[in-house]
């Protein structure tokens, strides 16, 4: 939608369309565009998953930077200081009722007004003499346009599933929170207004560039259409396309800033890390990693130590995970985060990737069993039973089979050391590395691909009854024109 749009709104611009007696009809565009990156505002919102809980504090802060109104928008959109079940009441509100029924309204002025004023047409005054109906011929070709847009995008649905996040937990201090990519232009902006010059980025700019399409008709109001006879407007708007799409390119790999060394997610992580590997001093938690963790609301419990080997002979009984699946197993993990944490937790001990099998003197196999491929005891393509197969291990921590063990796997679950958010996410991405989807659909009932092709038919026969339709209209059109020609 924002593609689209955008593509019709620039046609427009350099067309010169937006210009006298059309001013209307621009205006009426302009305020489609802002109805659409509302829309686009307040819909991922509605999942509640970490993007959605980050783009509404993002965005609710940003209106708290208006200066005098600031604390009243942001409590206003909020539903009091903080984030919680108003906020999203109050986005769905607004996504599925009031948006939708301001944009309705904006589509109907807008064609009274394009019916009103006319098309502009191309500036070619020859091309200009070329005309046709509006019905059947371009009611017929916006229908087959429409068609084939709707299909497309139903395509990607089936094919190309939306990324799940996964549920909103903010203890993952580690997820860089990022707007849609029709944002990033205005994110990456923003970082060159720091401090006291963060209004001039959050409301300075977005008011000028609106105040600017707004104003566009009233400051070019000269007759001239053709874009090669007007330079300075053709010169402006292509700046402006170059801004935004180099924006939204940077914003797009830029990372979070790091300053004093790291930050304490990365220090915790690092401490974490630390402690399953049998080189590794015991746990210490520093003082100053636990002072950053708690400013960033993160609790550091250090994680079981590494158990030394014994000089008792006698062999360790307790094998395995002791204890039943946690809440981890009922969540569907996100994979990318996963392998942010597998990465930080786990890949000492089972190799990047979990491909590496790391030595570990003590236990029956030598090494620490890898994770890809996994145990075929563990592995299923059910992803609800290999999650519960593999769960407990990161619930309780095992230890391996053999007489002292050096490398035991810790009860990151009963430690706390990871919340079972995290854990669901490691989950995720362990299912991933052996081929099976943690959000695979459960009884579809109909196949994604499947409804696809479904759908292409009926639609393909509807286009053919459609199409033969428009040829027997226009040809019983064109013999009434004729019968009414001079000479006939």
């Amino acid at each position: 939608m924002v593609i689209l749009i955008g593509l019709h709104i620039s046609q427009v611009y350099l067309w010169g369309a937006y210009k006298n007696p059309r001013q209307l009809t621009w205006l009426l565009g302009v305020g489609q565009l802002i109805l659409t990156l509302a829309l686009g505002f307040t819909g991922p919102v509605l999942p509640w998953d970490e993007r959605g809980y980050w783009e509404a504090e993002v965005g609710t802060s940003m209106a708290g930077t208006v200066p005098l109104l600031g604390s009243l928008l942001r409590n206003l959109l909020r539903g009091g200081s903080s984030l919680g079940q108003i906020t999203l009441s109050r986005f769905f509100s607004l996504h599925v009722a009031i948006l939708p029924g301001l944009f309705i309204a904006f589509i109907g002025l807008h064609l009274i007004a394009f019916r009103q004023f006319g098309v502009s047409g191309p500036w070619d005054e020859a091309k200009q003499k070329r005309t046709g109906s509006f019905w059947p011929d371009q009611v017929f070709k916006d229908a087959v346009i429409i068609t084939a847009i709707f299909v497309v995008l139903v395509g990607l649905s089936c094919f190309w599933r939306a990324p799940f996040p996964g549920p909103v937990d903010v203890m993952e201090t580690f997820y860089v929170p990022k707007p849609e990519w029709y944002f990033l232009f205005l994110y990456q902006t923003l970082k060159a207004f720091p401090g006291r010059l963060e209004p001039v980025g959050t409301i300075g700019i977005p008011l000028f560039l609106v105040l600017l399409f707004l104003l566009l008709p009233f400051i070019d109001r000269g007759p001239e259409r053709n874009p090669a006879r007007r330079p300075a407007s053709i010169a402006g708007f292509s700046i402006f396309v170059a801004w935004v799409i180099t924006m939204v390119i940077a914003g797009h790999y830029s990372h979070p800033g790091v300053t004093g060394g790291g930050t304490a997610e990365d220090s915790t992580a690092s401490a974490r890390t630390a402690l399953v590997h049998p080189a590794d001093p015991p746990a210490q938690v520093s003082e100053s990693v636990k002072r950053g963790a708690q400013g960033k609301g993160i609790s550091v419990t250090p994680a079981t130590k590494v158990l030394p080997p014994t000089p008792s002979p006698s062999p360790v009984v307790r094998t395995g995970p002791q204890g039943p699946p946690g809440p981890g197993a009922f969540i569907i993990g996100n994979v990318d985060l996963g392998d942010y944490l597998f990465k930080q937790n786990c890949a000492s001990c089972h190799g990047p990737q979990g491909t590496d099998k790391v030595p570990n003197p003590g236990s029956a196999d030598g090494t620490v069993p890898p994770l890809h491929p996994i145990d075929p005891e563990l592995l299923n393509k059910d992803a609800r039973t290999f999650v519960n197969s593999i769960d407990p291990y990161l619930q309780h921590g095992s230890i391996p089979d053999g007489q002292n063990p050096t490398v035991h796997m810790l009860p990151f679950g009963d430690d706390g050391s990871l919340t079972q958010q995290m854990i669901a996410n490691v989950e995720a991405y362990v299912l991933h590395l052996n081929g099976v989807d943690r959000a695979q659909l459960v009884h579809p009932g109909i196949q994604p691909h499947t409804f696809f092709w479904l759908m292409v038919a009926v639609f393909g026969v509807l286009g053919l009854v459609s199409g033969g339709l428009w040829v027997r209209i226009n040809s019983r059109t064109k013999r009434k024109t004729s019968r009414k020609s001079p000479g006939i």
